[in-house]
C-alpha cells in the first residue's frame, strides 16, 4: 500500500497519517538503521533522517533505535555543501540493519557505482526495508528495486527517474510508503515522513502524543523557512544594490 499527500494539499495533510501501513513490526527490539552515503550527498535531509530517530530515544527514554553511517570503503564521503563525513563502516563489514536509507544528493547519476548498486541488492534480497532520501530513490531505482513501486523522489530527479525507469511509478507526493520501500521528496518531507514510521513501529514505548511532536516540529520548521526568506531577501537586496 502506498499513500501520501500532493504537494499542493492544504497544510492538515501533513497532519493526517492514518492511511499509511507500515511495514515495520512491532517489537521491544532496537531498530537498527544503515544509512549508505552516496558522494554529494545532501547534509539537510541526512540530519531529517537521523534526528527523529534521536528524539524517539529521549522521549521514550529506551533506545529504540541505532544507526550507522555506511560508506563505499569507509572513507570519508563528500557532501554537497563541502563538508567531509566519517562513516562508521564500509559496505564490507557494515553491520547488519533492519532498514537502510540511501541518501543521495547532486548529480546523482555520477554519485553510485556498481559496488554500491550490488550491496543495495543484496541488502534488499534479505527482505530488509529499502529507502532513499534526496534523490536516492534515483539510485533505488537503478538497482531494480521501485520496479512496479510507487515513488516520491526529489524534483530534480524525478522526471529524469520516470523516462529511464519506467517501470516505477512516480508520483508528485511528499513522501511513499509502498511495501518495503520508502521515498521521500525533500528533506522537511523526510522528517516528517521519518516522524510517521518512527510512531507507528514504536507507538506502544511513545509517550508524547504523535500529534503534539509533529506541531512543534512543523512550528521549528516554519521558523526556520521565515529565517532563510529573511537571508535571502537581504542578500538579494544587497546584490541588487550592487549591480
Amino acid at each position: 500500500m502506498s499513500c501520501g499527500n500532493d504537494q499542493g494539499a492544504s497544510e492538515r495533510a501533513y497532519y493526517d497519517f492514518s492511511c499509511y501501513a507500515t511495514p515495520f513490526k512491532e517489537t521491544k527490539e532496537q531498530t537498527r538503521v544503515g544509512f549508505l552515503l552516496l558522494d554529494n550527498f545532501t547534509m539537510i535531509a541526512l540530519a531529517s533522517a537521523v534526528e527523529p530517530l534521536r528524539m524517539a530515544n529521549q522521549l521514550s527514554g529506551e533506545e529504540l533505535y541505532s544507526w550507522h553511517m555506511i560508506s563505499e570503503n569507509g572513507e570519508q564521503v563528500r557532501a554537497s555543501d563541502g563538508l567531509c563525513f566519517t562513516p562508521d563502516a564500509s559496505i564490507s563489514h557494515a553491520p547488519d540493519v533492519d532498514i537502510l536509507i540511501v541518501a543521495g544528493g547532486v548529480n546523482i547519476t555520477r554519485s553510485y557505482r556498481p559496488k554500491q548498486i550490488s550491496w543495495i541488492q543484496a541488502q534488499a534480497r534479505r527482505g530488509i526495508v529499502i529507502g532513499g532520501i534526496c534523490t536516492g530513490p534515483y539510485a533505488l531505482a537503478h538497482a531494480g528495486l521501485l520496479d512496479d513501486h510507487e515513488c516520491s523522489a526529489h524534483w530534480e530527479c524525478i522526471a529524469a527517474l520516470q523516462e529511464r525507469y519506467p517501470k516505477v511509478r512516480c508520483n508528485n507526493r511528499l513522501f511513499t510508503i509502498d511495501q518495503k520501500r520508502m521515498t521521500s521528496s525533500g528533506a522537511i518531507r523526510r522528517w516528517i515522513c521519518s516522524c510517521t514510521w518512527c510512531h507507528y513501529s514504536t507507538a506502544p514505548s511513545f509517550p508524547v502524543p504523535f500529534q503534539t511532536c509533529l506541531s512543534a516540529t512543523v512550528s521549528a520548521v516554519n521558523l526556520t523557512s521565515s529565517v532563510f526568506r529573511c537571508v535571502s531577501y537581504t542578500t538579494t537586496a544587497s546584490l541588487s544594490r550592487n549591480w
